[in-house]
């Protein structure tokens, strides 16, 4: 698996689980299982399904708002990370980074995001960095100083 894929896998399931542990405040080893048990022959989708297809639907849409800045970002990333990248991974990234930005506490937060996306993943810090930076340029410039 590449970087770049890694990265978006690592980070989509950290973001799945920020959001649902910010439903509900009670430690994990307390609450119930989530997850519907569900028999073999069943054709229910996987709970991270839905939550995929609402991040690949959300990046779609803002795609289409500014397909230029868009197809520049992924182009920027391929750069940093020396790998192709979609318009549509590099969209979900910048999301991504965003609301990892927005929950990060305290100054600092950009370092803060870049350092536990580059542990998560296994990518360098300088690379996630980069990848991080250039994120909040495209996404979230309003947070930048936080």
């Amino acid at each position: 698996m590449t970087s770049m894929k890694k990265l978006l896998v690592v980070a989509a399931i950290a973001v799945g689980i920020t959001a649902c542990a910010d439903k509900d405040e009670t430690p994990p080893e307390l609450q119930e299982s989530a997850v519907p048990t569900v028999g073999a022959s069943s054709s229910a989708p996987a709970p991270t399904d839905e939550f995929g297809e609402m991040m690949n639907e959300g990046a779609q849409a803002q795609i289409q708002q500014r397909p230029e800045e868009a197809a520049q970002l992924a182009a920027d990333f391929a750069s940093i990370t020396g790998e192709q990248v979609t318009v549509v991974a590099a969209q979900q990234m910048s999301n991504i980074v965003c609301l990892d930005m927005e929950n990060a506490q305290g100054p600092g937060a950009l370092g803060a995001v870049s350092a536990a996306m580059a542990t998560e993943t296994g990518v360098s810090a300088e690379m996630m960095t980069r990848v991080a930076e250039r994120a909040v340029a495209y996404r979230c410039p309003e947070l930048a100083t936080k």
